[in-house]
């Protein structure tokens, strides 16, 4: 029985969407509000649609986008929300809380949830012209944010310290999620694979920013020192990310020995009925990665950076093990130790699905965006 309160979800795709954020919308959906996806509509419409959800195709754009197409968006997005009248408005992802959150402004929605699904290169790197630019973003951002009736989510405590100190968002106002929580029926546990050569994955978009070539560099120095491994890169290039590597990179990697470019697929579970190990060697700006804790769920222990989102998830010498960004020898040093190990292997994994089961699922981090609505004022 729905209660007439409307609730608006603003994401930048739909693929995105349905990956990481579907089970909580339908959970949203069954505690009886009615609930509208605004989004870039691609192939995955059937899917929200077959979920119950409205549907309302809009582009927010990526990439480098001047001013004045930013401010014609911005407009568009202000009339669209004052045509839908959402008692709430949920914004998914920096892109979507940077327009999302002045456009619930100047249409006058009642109450906003502003989700930081990571905080990215922004807070990823302090390099000067990258410091130079928060300090101009933050009170565009703080305006947007800082308001009655809105509250601010992280995936992981790191970003919300981050936000906090960098003066972005009022401390009062934060919640921090358990990553964007996993569907564990969908994921069961799987048995390790069998044979002589151990598998390790990556499973992610193919940018800088993941450590993709450290990932690559890092296995080729172990087969170089004679173990008996492979990889596989599963993922596509983004063109409108400038830290993206492109074809040519992947497909020159995916021949080399013992190194294989799957590309895009469907259903990751098959990558963790092959794979014996995850890892991704991202340079920061992580929520909580979606691979590692699917990997998790499997039974597969991950090899990951000490950086924000990863330490969450990879609890160094129980779940896995934690290496420091860029550092490409520490990298391979991981590899070999769980690449020697059969029964550490199993153990972290097994402790992994643990983690993920009492932390990590899609109903705990459900329960707690319920919570923040009604926090917000707003109960089924």
């Amino acid at each position: 029985m729905k209660s007439g309160r409307r609730i608006v979800f603003l994401v930048t795709e739909d693929w995105y969407f349905c990956l990481h954020w579907l089970p909580v919308a339908r959970a949203v959906r069954d505690a009886g509000f009615d609930v509208t996806i605004v989004t870039k509509v691609d192939r995955h419409a059937h899917v929200i649609n077959q979920a119950g959800l409205t549907l309302v195709d809009f582009d927010l754009g990526r990439g480098r986008r001047n001013p004045v197409t930013e401010w014609r968006r911005l407009k568009r997005l202000t009339g669209l929300y004052r045509q839908l009248a959402p008692d709430l408005v949920h914004h998914i992802g920096m892109k979507s809380i940077a327009l999302g959150s002045h456009a619930a402004r100047l249409a006058d929605v009642p109450a906003s949830v502003n989700l930081f699904a990571g905080l990215g290169y922004l807070f990823a790197t302090d390099r000067p012209a990258v410091r130079v630019l928060r300090t101009v973003l933050k009170p565009f951002f703080a305006f947007g944010l800082n308001r009655m009736g809105s509250r601010v989510e992280t995936l992981n405590d790191d970003d919300r310290r981050r936000l906090e100190a960098s003066g972005w968002i009022d401390p009062t106002m934060a919640t921090v999620l358990p990553g964007s929580g996993l569907d564990l029926e969908r994921f069961p546990a799987l048995p390790p694979p069998e044979g002589p050569v151990v598998t390790l994955a990556v499973v992610a978009r193919m940018l800088k920013i993941k450590g993709i070539d450290l990932i690559v560099n890092a296995t080729r120095r172990v087969q170089t020192d004679g173990a008996a491994c492979r990889l596989l890169l599963v993922g596509k290039p983004d063109p409108a990310n400038p830290s993206s590597f492109t074809q040519a990179d992947l497909e020159r990697w995916g021949s080399l020995p013992g190194i294989e470019w799957r590309g895009h697929i469907d259903d990751v579970r098959e990558i963790w009925k092959e794979a014996d190990i995850a890892v991704l060697a991202s340079h920061g700006g992580e929520g909580v990665p979606v691979s590692l804790m699917e990997a998790s769920a499997c039974c597969r222990p991950s090899i990951a950076t000490n950086t924000p989102g990863c330490r969450d998830i990879v609890v160094d010498g129980k779940t896995g093990l934690l290496v420091e960004p860029n550092d490409e020898s520490a990298l391979a040093n991981a590899m070999q130790v769980l690449i020697a190990d059969r029964r550490k292997r199993l153990r972290f994994g097994l402790a992994s699905r643990q983690l993920v089961s009492s932390k990590f699922t899609s109903d705990q981090v459900s329960r707690m965006i319920l919570e923040d609505y009604r926090r917000l004022g707003l109960a089924p």
